[in-house]
């Protein structure tokens, strides 16, 4: 390896390893479902615009209280780079940079973020970044899970579906995953319980954290174990079922509850096993739903019950869940929340900007949870649009990172990372190719169940033939096999969803699954940075991936460089173009073509060097982050 490999190598390594209350109100449920209530004004460019003013009017009001002064704007091609990031997970293509580079009007930003935002890929992204939070990204994700609810959600929101709705969808969703994909959101917990159900519920669509009530008073809320009963108990009807037919697909149903309130001799209970002794403690324990701090619910049919909770969750009313699911979005724009963490919501975790937090609910309540208006009206404000360099203060110790004084540098997800990557290639069939060596489970189920049919055909044809030759032995009983059993029909429908996905997206999700699973913390977590582990940073920079793509091959990036032009700087420019998204600095410059020059005087052909040069700018701290 050369010594700039090594020295970018070393780069990477050392960034990849080191670098207020809010309570649920207690008004009843709401009587329509979510999506149903009109809007409290329309969602115009005009509301955009009057968001965008007041996020920006709250933040300068933090700046004038403290003695901050913001950075300046930033430039536009990181802008660009950063504003691609973060609405349909990719960075710009050379064309697209050069394109918005001629443009001199002087909308150009705000246009191109109503374009981005509807992009196919906005939704593609929006999924990407609640995936992982909803299913994580490897342990459970058995039969393609998690690609599953991706298509779902990245459907419904570029199909301008309200965020209410999803969540009202997946709380509530029934029936088999291959009929209704909503039920993606349960298939990964069919191992656990009621309460594990509620809390889980309740931190991923509310933002707050009941569990810690669940076995004594919660440490510091007025939270009862009694009020975790009650919480929990609208999900004791849930059921998840696997009928262990192929593909995996998971079935969901809500049971009616008996025996509620039944007293059980503890005899009995003993005669039980442990799977049939937890469910009876649970049945016994949840069975008397009622809404966090509010009244309890008087609906006696359990099948009705995961419905109740999520319309009370999502009513127009409960201002938490508005607080929560503004906040969440915040925190993918601007890498922290206006709560922190952002799904902690309790009496010590104070909002920064308390207006600005009830503003953003209040809108996204107003718009039918509407997640493109929101994020047009964040992106096209001057928060957003600042330099990451710069921003001071009145006194010596300089603004907090809650300041927004300047555009944070973030980290890129596994997802974008994997996608800039992948973005790399010119070659659609490339891609193509790399989908069909990988693989999925699905096509080697299809080919099992053709082959599975194929020797049930031939032993059928072969029986026939033995019955013809030699009478049936009397009391002889034949041999049974368990055979397995392939359900077609489902596993039509969810390669349906399997093929609805682009190359390039199915192969970054597949990456980032692989990326997560290189976790060596004693517990085993998941990754979802790249500060995990050292194993990690070794597969990115050792990967076949990476390394493929920094050779000189046609529809790579390096064999277009090289074969555009003869000139050396403009071989240079157009590399930190494609990888970096930025023209290299004079420095740059000088220091890459001396590279070139000397490793060619050391005997490397002039490809070897200049792929050198490529796998060193895709090992850079600033190829990882929206810099």
């Amino acid at each position: 390896m050369t010594t700039i490999r090594l020295a970018a190598a070393s780069l990477f390594s050392a960034a990849a390893i080191c670098a207020a209350l809010a309570v649920f109100s207690s008004a009843a449920t709401a009587d329509e479902t979510p999506g149903s209530e009109a809007p409290a004004k329309p969602a115009t460019g005009d509301v955009q615009v009057a968001l965008t003013t007041r996020i920006d009017a709250e933040i300068a009001k933090v700046w004038e209280r403290d003695g901050v002064i913001p950075a300046p704007r930033s430039g536009d091609k990181a802008f660009l780079r950063r504003v691609y990031l973060d609405t349909v997970g990719v960075p710009p293509t050379p064309a697209e940079i050069q394109a918005f580079a001629a443009d001199e009007s002087s909308t150009k930003r705000s246009g191109l973020i109503s374009r981005l935002v509807a992009d196919p890929r906005f939704g593609r992204n929006i999924a990407d970044l609640w995936v992982p939070i909803l299913l994580g990204r490897t342990s459970k994700n058995k039969g393609g899970m998690d690609h599953v609810l991706a298509t779902w959600l990245a459907r419904q929101i570029n199909a301008g579906t309200g965020f209410d709705r999803i969540i009202f969808d997946m709380v509530t969703a029934t029936g088999k995953m291959s009929d209704n994909p909503a039920v993606a959101y349960w298939g990964s917990k069919d191992e656990q319980f009621t309460p594990d159900f509620a809390g889980l519920a309740s931190k991923h669509f509310t933002g707050v954290q009941i569990q810690c009530a669940q076995c004594h008073k919660h440490p510091y809320e007025q939270m009862t174990m009694e009020d975790f009963a009650g919480a929990a108990s609208f999900f004791l009807p849930l059921q998840i079922g696997k009928s262990g037919d192929k593909p995996y697909n998971p079935e969901v149903k809500d049971a009616r509850v008996s025996g509620r309130g039944k007293k059980i001799d503890a005899e009995q209970i003993k005669k039980l096993d442990e799977k049939q002794r937890r469910k009876l403690e649970e049945r016994l324990k949840y069975s008397n739903p009622k809404y966090l701090y509010g009244d309890t619910a008087k609906i006696e049919d359990g099948t009705l019950w995961r419905a109740a909770w999520a319309k009370w969750a999502l009513a127009p009313t409960n201002k938490q869940t508005q607080r929560y699911l503004a906040n969440r979005f915040w925190s993918f724009i601007f890498a922290q929340g206006i709560v922190n963490p952002v799904d902690d919501f309790n009496s010590f975790n104070q909002p920064t900007h308390p207006d600005l937090l009830d503003a953003l609910a209040s809108e996204l309540l107003a718009s039918k949870y509407d997640v493109r208006l929101f994020y047009r009206a964040v992106l096209n404000t001057n928060a957003y649009q600042l330099s990451s360099s710069g921003g001071s203060r009145s006194n010596s110790t300089g603004p907090e990172s809650w300041h927004y004084a300047a555009y944070p540098v973030k980290q890129l997800s596994p997802e974008q990372f994997f996608g800039a990557l992948l973005g790399l290639t010119s070659d659609p069939a490339a891609l193509k190719e790399a989908r069909q060596k990988g693989g999925n489970t699905l096509e080697r189920i299809r080919k099992e169940a053709e082959l599975a049919a194929q020797k049930k055909a031939k032993a059928k044809e072969m029986e026939g033939e033995d019955s013809d030759e030699k009478p049936k032995e009397k009391g002889a009983r034949p041999e049974k096999k368990k055979e397995e059993v392939f359900d077609l029909d489902a596993l039509d429908k969810l390669e349906a969803f399997y093929n609805e996905m682009p190359d390039e997206w199915i192969l970054r999700r597949q990456m980032c699954s692989t990326y997560a699973s290189r976790s060596s913390d004693d517990e085993m977590l998941e990754a979802d940075g790249f500060t995990l582990s050292i194993d990690q940073a070794l597969q990115v920079m050792n990967g076949a991936v990476t390394s493929k793509l920094s050779v000189y091959k046609k529809g790579l990036p390096l064999f277009e460089v090289l074969n555009e032009s003869k000139d050396p700087e403009t071989r240079a420019k157009s590399l930190y173009l494609r990888v970096l998204s930025r023209s290299p600095s004079p420095t740059e410059s000088k220091r890459t073509l001396d590279y070139v020059a000397q490793a060619m005087r050391d005997g490397s052909s002039i490809e070897k060097a200049w792929e050198d040069v490529l796998f060193a700018l895709m090992m850079t701290t600033e190829f990882a982050t929206n810099h």
